[in-house]
Formats: structure tokens, sequence, C-alpha cells
């Protein structure tokens, strides 16, 4: 080894080198309306300064060599971008987009608020909204335990920190794509 003095060591050293691969983020996966056009896009979040992008399949995309391509969806896909970076060092990542047929406001009819990571939360699946207003969710006495503004929020299950038993109420509200009103309300099971 030299310094920047230019001395050299006496003593040989080993050192370990640990060499990174670049992260790169094709963003959460979404739902989308069949055939409305959704914007995709590749993010740097470790600053990267990626120059090269390529997402396969190229099906339903306008141009699958740059960051942020738009998708024409008519099924169910998972799009995969690799990126490089300037030194040739690559990082992949995966984006799942579901296709719905219609605009509405989904609600899963039960959840299971167990902790094991699936299932867990309720929440709303806004598909050809592009102004989600709310989901609130009441229990069988009428009192509202949750709301939230934001769609890809939901509730644990828990009032107060104790687990809720039995259906409760939701009514979520937003507005499409082509101005309208979309108001759903529906009961969903907690499961234990």
């Amino acid at each position: 080894m030299t310094d920047a003095n230019g001395c050299h060591s006496v003593k040989p050293a080993t050192i370990k080198l640990s060499v990174l691969t670049p992260l790169i983020d094709a963003g959460r996966d979404t739902v989308v309306l069949v055939n409305l056009p959704v914007q995709l896009n590749a993010k740097d979040p470790g600053n990267y300064g990626f120059v090269q992008y390529s997402w396969t399949p190229v099906t339903g995309l306008n141009n699958p060599s740059i960051a942020n391509p738009v998708v024409i969806a008519d099924r169910d896909i998972i799009y995969t971008v690799t990126a490089q970076t300037q030194n040739g060092c690559i990082g992949t990542d995966s984006i799942s987009i579901k296709v719905y047929n219609r605009i509405d406001i989904y609600v899963p009819t039960a959840f299971t608020p167990n902790n094991d990571r699936k299932n867990d939360i309720l929440k709303a699946i806004p598909v050809g909204i592009k102004d989600f207003k709310y989901l609130e969710i009441y229990n069988r006495w009428g009192q509202l335990v949750f709301r939230t503004r934001d769609a890809s929020r939901g509730w644990d299950g828990k009032l107060n920190g104790l687990l809720q038993t039995g259906v409760v109420v939701w009514v979520a509200e937003g507005v499409d794509y082509n101005g309208q009103l979309v108001r759903r309300k529906g009961t969903t099971a907690i499961v234990q």
C-alpha cells in the first residue's frame, strides 16, 4: 500500500472489500384499470447514477429503455427493471401490476389481524380512482374505529390497543379518472 506521501507499507496486509450491488426501486406493487395508461418510475434511492434502463417484458410499454415508461396493461403482469451505472454495475427490481376490468373501490370481505404478515391489515384497493377521499371503518356498535385518506394505509383490527372481533362496516369514497364520485360500503369479517 502507498499513502498520500508516496510511502510504501513495510508489512504486507490483507484487506477485505465488499462490493455492494446498486439498488434500484421499481416502485410499489399496484393495481390498474384495464387499458388505462399508468406511469412506471424507477428510482435511484442510493444515488448510484444509473445511465441505462431496461424493462422486461416489453409488453404494453411505450419505451422499455427509460426510467419512467408508460404501461397500458390488459392482464396481470410483473415488470422487472434492470439499471446500469456508468461503471457497469447493475441493479434490478420488479413491480407487480394487477389489472381490474372496472372502476371500483375494493375492500376484502374478511381479514386476519394475527401478525402472520398475511392479510393482517384491512385497506381499500381503489381501481381507476384518481382522488381517493377516505376509508372509514365502524364496529358493530357504530363507533368509528379507523379513518384514513391514504389508500395505502389500513386498519390493524385494534381499537385502543385491543383486537376487535366479529364484523365491521366500512365506507369508502373517491373520484374516478372521469370525475365521477364512487362511493362503496360493505362489511368485513375479522377472522382470528
